[in-house]
């Protein structure tokens, strides 16, 4: 349990480091900072299939999309705001299956939307 617990501290900081440095060229900044709290089974659910959305309108190729499960997508939450770390593998251009790690920082809007704020790619 504490490995757990602490592997998703790391991911946290990853995703935050990552989220920092792709926007870093920009004034575009989301500081996240706090303890990260887990995220209730519906939230997680809901975010994720937002991620999913916005995802498939970026690929090449969204119909040859596999995205991580559900235990294997990290999604976490400091205060209003929610990192969400994952793959997807996709074909290219050139048919080829790639894997493109992501993380993405949602912000809650209302009780039950959220919307995304950063994106960045995590190769």
């Amino acid at each position: 349990m504490k490995i757990k617990v602490l592997f998703i501290a790391v991911v946290m900081a990853v995703m935050a480091a990552q989220v920092s440095d792709c926007y870093a060229k920009t004034n575009k900044k989301t500081e996240i900072t706090g303890q990260s709290m887990p995220v209730s089974d519906s939230d997680k659910i809901r975010i994720m299939a937002i991620v999913r959305t916005y995802l498939e309108e970026r690929l090449k190729s969204p119909s040859t999309a596999n995205y991580s499960g559900y235990g294997e997508t990290s999604v976490r939450s400091v205060g209003d705001k929610y990192g969400v770390a994952g793959w997807v593998d996709s074909q290219n251009s050139f048919g080829a299956m790639l894997r493109m790690k992501y993380v993405i920082v949602l912000k809650k809007v209302g009780d039950r939307d959220f919307r995304i704020i950063e994106f960045a790619k995590a190769n």
